[in-house]
């Protein structure tokens, strides 16, 4: 038995309880082979004794308690909180604005409810099922769609797994938050979700024991072509839309449509030193296609005012969980700050959010939060072994600096001497996993450069270290 949901006996789980396959109860006496706790209601202080991990962690569900902490956290996360009235029993919500429920389990919307009624609603916990009307994945608009990924951050910036996210839509089309609670509502609907949720992700976790895959890897970093005059030339002119190398993203100039980006997609590995191999076949690919070649590329996080850029990891073979992509904000993206240009601040007041996250068609997922790390090869190098090594042992990596407000608004100022001592104990972590010796020739000069706060040069033409035509 890996998984184990860990309750408090209440009644009013028990329409949940029924549902689900995975082993539950009230006790935590004679089980055994417990790998992971997904704790629904009650005090999990005997879960710290038995050292589980645990799903929604009391640390973090206690803050719920707190209206003001909840402002605070969001805030910090650029989230907007606006909770309605509330009394002892039901919530007030003024219906001029669409509102939504959006049931939410390990950074993955299941669905979106649009909630009904006339000038004003008023939702009580034992009979509310009938306001609820799904919205069908045909019917879901752009909008909504930005609202389930909004929803999924509010979960994740409030330090919890899982959690059912009441939002509205003004009539500017800003989406708020106004109500985050651990304990779904009595609705059939909401609780079938919940629970073929928890189901799969403990049929996950015996699948992946069982067959104990790699992780295979992908990516997909952006760059931008500068001329000798030091404007940005499209890649659309040089490149198509799809295929191992292209352009992406589109910006209005005007009546224009423009594709600045260029985007580098080579094909996937399990093995870093193919995946690095691949990574330069798409560059030297690039090269053949971009024909100017007094064309600058540049990478990094924003080397250019309101153009930046991402370098995306993707990976399949392993579960998305929140834990992993905590582990991936604290022990990649935050000690990546520290060899960042002062250009790459930029790109976090919008973009490179903490824990952002998506699942492309394809299958998998797509970690989206650092910028483009292709100036050097070997920042290109560390941050794939940093990342191979994070998945192979996110569970021993727990430490969330990121958590902190001070270390948070320290990350996103890209405070260099506030963060050091941080991003020293969190390597020190990573050297004490069994795998960091297997990649410690690419770990070690990333180390370095961390270290020493050896600062990459986002204005310099990363062709010359690749060895790229016609550096080359």
């Amino acid at each position: 038995m890996s998984v184990y949901v860990w309750h408090d006996g209440s009644s009013a789980l028990s329409p949940l309880l029924s549902k689900l396959t995975v082993q539950h109860g009230a006790s935590m006496e004679n089980l055994t082979g417990i790998k992971e706790i997904i704790h629904w209601c009650g005090d999990d202080r005997i879960l710290n004794a038995k050292k589980c991990l645990v799903l929604n962690h009391s640390s973090y569900t206690k803050l719920l308690l707190d209206e003001n902490k909840i402002h605070t956290t969001l805030q910090l996360h650029s989230i907007i909180y606006t909770p309605p009235h509330r009394s002892a029993s039901n919530w007030l919500v003024k219906q001029h604005d669409p509102h939504y429920l959006i049931p939410v389990f390990l950074m993955e919307a299941l669905a979106i409810f649009h909630l009904d009624g006339e000038d004003s609603l008023t939702l009580k916990r034992d009979s509310d099922s009938h306001m609820l009307y799904e919205v069908r994945n045909e019917q879901k608009t752009a909008l909504l769609r930005r609202l389930e990924r909004y929803a999924v951050r509010a979960v994740y910036a409030m330090g919890l797994d899982y959690a059912c996210v009441y939002a509205q839509v003004q009539r500017s089309g800003k989406a708020v938050i106004t109500r985050i609670d651990i304990n779904p509502i009595q609705s059939e609907q909401v609780i079938d979700l919940y629970a073929q949720a928890v189901n799969d992700y403990s049929n996950g976790w015996l699948s992946e024991e069982l067959e104990r895959k790699p992780a295979i890897f992908g990516m997909d970093p952006e760059f931008l072509l500068r001329n000798t005059q030091g404007r940005i030339v499209p890649a659309s002119r040089y490149l198509p839309a799809k295929g191992s190398v292209g352009y992406d993203s589109a910006t209005v100039l005007g009546r224009r449509q423009l594709h600045p980006l260029a985007e580098l997609r080579p094909e996937p590995s399990e093995k870093l030193a193919v995946l690095v191999n691949n990574l330069r076949r798409t560059m030297w690919k690039a090269a053949a296609q971009i024909t100017d070649h007094s064309l600058q590329w540049i990478a990094g996080g924003m080397p250019v005012p309101g153009l930046p850029l991402g370098g995306h990891l993707h990976m399949s073979g392993i579960r998305l969980n929140t834990r992993l992509i905590r582990a991936m904000d604290n022990y990649l993206a935050l000690p990546l700050i520290m060899i960042e240009d002062t250009s790459t601040r930029g790109r976090r007041k919008k973009y490179g959010r903490l824990g952002d996250v998506r699942r492309p068609s394809h299958g998998g997922f797509e970690y989206r939060t650092l910028p483009s790390w292709i100036v050097s090869p070997r920042v290109t190098k560390g941050v794939l072994a940093l990342a191979s090594l994070i998945v192979k042992h996110y569970e021993e990596l727990v430490d969330r600096p990121l958590d902190r407000s001070e270390i948070l608004i320290a990350y996103r100022e890209g405070n260099k001497h506030v963060l050091e001592p941080i991003v020293r104990s969190l390597w020190l972590q990573l050297e004490g996993t069994a795998g960091y010796i297997d990649q410690h020739k690419y770990l070690e000069p990333l180390k370095n450069w961390i270290m020493e706060q050896r600062i990459w040069n986002e204005q310099l033409d990363f062709r010359a270290v690749w060895r790229i035509p016609p550096f080359n």
